[in-house]
């Protein structure tokens, strides 16, 4: 009979009809095994041959043929974006972010309340009662917590591109460091050549009785010497060789038999760059500074959110009873009485935090303003320094060297003499390539100061749609 009985209220049935279809919406758990020996296997397996390296450089640069034999910054600029595993931690905290809009966007669910039971009384024994909270949120507290997930939403996309930058500003220093290290070692060569060339001739006029010992094991300790340092400036090769290849996220094998492609070792002109478009361009569209304008518009909005929570929410209760055959029928809302609490504390709490995310804003400003100035300064004199070196190593190579070469063919001056024009040559061309590296550290500090590339290679920076979800191998 209480079966019967039960089985007769649509009430009931509907709600374990809903209960059962949300039950059956549950997101279910799915496992990510994170294994480190496989990862790292996966790792040293990567080359330039990567099918998906390649299908990513086509969707970059539709039409293009990827090389795999040569590069330039530009080429490596597209491998760092793939593979570095730094874009894949702002990735995921760009996911999360973007999950918190969702989470922000949720509604209170309703909950339903059921009882039953019986008394003593052999007309009606059977008692149900069914009742329904439904919360009415006021003041649009939906509404701003929407708006403060978007905006740390937002604030998480810049700091995606932000990571594309670091990404980027790492693999263009180690770059340039590499190249320098090619350059030096070429200078350290040429030195080494004209030392063992000196020797050889320093002993021929010692064999001859031209010179003295001292003479001579002085010029072979200059010989050992600089044979000693060009074999640390190719060790230096391959330090940089390595760390280029760990800012391309590739393992250094990878990168054994890649050509590089060298652009212009003239650093552009002062006027070429126009320092205060630089300037003004970096205060207004560095990444930094954007991402801290969405903090604050978060932490605005987050304080619209505390201010709303003081009016209270309605709570509606419909409820149903069956009660000694009767149907029994109830209504009636509930809302806190703001009595005690007035949400003071959460609304100092983000007024609080709304005035420091305003001072970090205006700090940062203020930062930015100097290390445009003080990069552009450094570049400034870097370049001069550049500019000098570079006329002293051209005097060397287009007159006093030729001059040499044209005393010794016509006899005025013997081989010794050359060799030592030559080494002189050499100190000055040392002296040029150690310029050009810290002109180029200047240029990579304004590019830093500015948060944006001001040569002709072009900044990738993805977004979490531009590459392919890689899972976990």
């Amino acid at each position: 009979m209480i079966t019967k009985t039960a089985s007769h209220h649509p009430f009931g049935i509907a709600a374990a009809l809903s209960l059962g279809c949300a039950l059956n919406s549950c997101v279910h758990y799915s496992p990510r095994i994170l294994a480190p020996a496989v990862s790292d296997r996966a790792y040293r397996q990567r080359s330039l041959n990567d099918l998906g390296l390649a299908a990513f450089v086509h969707t970059v640069r539709p039409g293009a043929i990827w090389q795999t034999q040569t590069m330039d910054l530009a080429d490596a600029s597209l491998v760092a974006a793939y593979f570095n595993p730094s874009l894949e931690i702002a990735r995921s905290q760009l996911r999360t972010a973007e999950a918190g809009i969702v989470t922000a966007g949720g509604r209170p669910n309703p909950e339903l309340a059921a009882g039953g039971g019986y008394e003593t009384s052999p007309e009606a024994p059977v008692i149900l009662r069914f009742q329904l909270s439904l919360i009415i949120e006021t003041a649009r507290k939906r509404s701003y917590r929407i708006l403060e997930a978007t905006k740390l939403a937002d604030a998480a996309r810049i700091g995606l591109n932000e990571a594309s930058w670091r990404v980027y500003s790492q693999l263009r220093d180690a770059w340039m460091d590499h190249l320098a290290s090619l350059d030096s070692e070429e200078a350290f060569r040429r030195k080494s050549q004209n030392r063992a060339e000196a020797a050889s001739l320093i002993q021929a006029r010692f064999s001859a009785g031209e010179v003295s010992r001292p003479q001579w094991d002085a010029e072979r300790i200059q010989a050992s010497r600089a044979m000693v340092a060009l074999r640390a400036a190719e060790g230096q090769v391959i330090d940089t060789r390595i760390r280029l290849a760990s800012a391309m996220g590739l393992p250094a094998a990878a990168l054994a038999h890649l050509e590089m492609v060298k652009e212009s070792d003239s650093p552009p002109s002062l006027e070429a760059l126009s320092i205060p478009q630089v300037q003004r361009a970096g205060l207004l569209n560095r990444l930094d500074v954007q991402r801290s304008l969405l903090e604050y518009a978060a932490a605005e909005a987050r304080m619209q959110l505390e201010v709303a929570r003081q009016y209270p929410d309605i709570q509606l209760n419909p409820g149903y009873d069956f009660d000694e055959g009767h149907h029994k029928f109830t209504f009636g809302p509930t809302f806190p009485v703001p009595v005690w609490n007035r949400n003071r504390g959460a609304i100092a709490d983000a007024d609080a935090r709304r005035r420091e995310a305003e001072a970090r804003f205006l700090a940062l400003q203020s930062q930015v303003v100097g290390e445009l100035e003080r990069s552009a300064a450094g570049y400034a004199t870097a370049l001069a320094q550049f500019q000098e070196a570079d006329r002293r190593w051209s005097v060397f190579q287009q007159s006093r060297e030729q001059a040499m070469l044209r005393a010794v063919k016509v006899g005025e001056e013997d081989r010794l003499a050359l060799n030592a024009i030559r080494l002189e040559s050499v100190d000055a061309f040392q002296g040029r390539v150690e310029a050009l590296a810290k002109t180029r550290a200047a240029f990579s500090a304004l590019e830093n100061a500015v948060q944006a590339p001001l040569g002709k290679v072009p900044w990738i920076a993805p977004g979490a749609s531009h590459l392919p979800q890689r899972e976990h191998q």
